[in-house]
């Protein structure tokens, strides 16, 4: 839902998931929920219960991925641009990641993302993909469920046709 922009939806399957549900597979899926609602509160415009999710939990001991999604939500771009560093290219989130996360979705437009990502990644950051048209040539990414429900249908008449 995160992905689509659906971030009323989202917020209430997620607060029944941080709610509701009292036991979890795991406690990093846990904390998944707790960010993903985060990032719903904060397209909403709803700050003061995203500083309280932020605020009522300790992140300190969790992975350099929650606590890169915590300084993003926070847009403390600053520490953020130190994590990206720390965590580097081998590691959690990858290049595509920070491509789709929505969780990056205001980061990934400064200069600051733009620098580190390079530095992290030794490339520029460019959110494009591949046609399944014409191969080789590139456009810019629509994350829209209707372009990805008529790429899924291009591609299959391709592989159809092979």
């Amino acid at each position: 839902m995160l992905d689509y922009g659906k971030y009323k939806l989202a917020k209430e399957l997620l607060l029944f998931s941080t709610k509701t549900l009292k036991q979890y597979s795991s406690e990093v899926h846990r904390r998944m929920f707790l960010i993903n609602l985060g990032i719903a509160y904060k397209a909403l415009g709803e700050s003061e219960k995203l500083e309280e999710i932020l605020t009522n939990e300790d992140w300190s001991a969790s992975s350099n991925e929650f606590q890169l999604a915590v300084v993003v939500l926070r847009k403390d771009y600053e520490s953020a641009s130190k994590l990206m560093i720390k965590i580097g290219d081998k590691s959690k989130p990858s290049k595509i990641e920070y491509s789709a996360w929505p969780l990056f979705n205001d980061f990934r437009k400064t200069s600051q993302f733009l620098k580190t990502y390079k530095k992290v990644f030794a490339t520029e950051f460019v959110l494009e993909e591949e046609s399944p048209i014409k191969v080789g040539k590139k456009k810019k990414v629509d994350m829209s469920k209707q372009n990805i429900i008529e790429k899924s249908k291009v591609k299959a008449k391709l592989k159809s046709k092979e």
